[in-house]
């Protein structure tokens, strides 16, 4: 009965390392795609910033041309 209470905390300990180190290397994958997310966000900002400011450029001038077109 001792044999197996003995393995079964033998076993126990066994299973709570690779647990940690799944655990350990799970943050460390995650960790290393970060970057590459990061830009790709920081990238998607700035192409939407820039679409919208060539949107409202698009819009001003045609609003002036029609502006104008309605004088004449």
């Amino acid at each position: 009965a001792i044999d197996k209470v003995i393995q079964w905390g033998s076993d126990l300990a066994a299973k709570g390392v690779q647990a940690a180190t799944d655990l350990l290397n799970a943050v460390i994958n995650t960790a290393k795609g970060m970057p590459g997310e990061i830009m790709a966000i920081g990238s998607n900002i700035v192409s939407g910033v820039w679409q919208g400011i060539v949107n409202a450029k698009d819009k001003f001038f045609a609003d002036v041309k029609n502006f104008f077109s309605n004088l004449i």
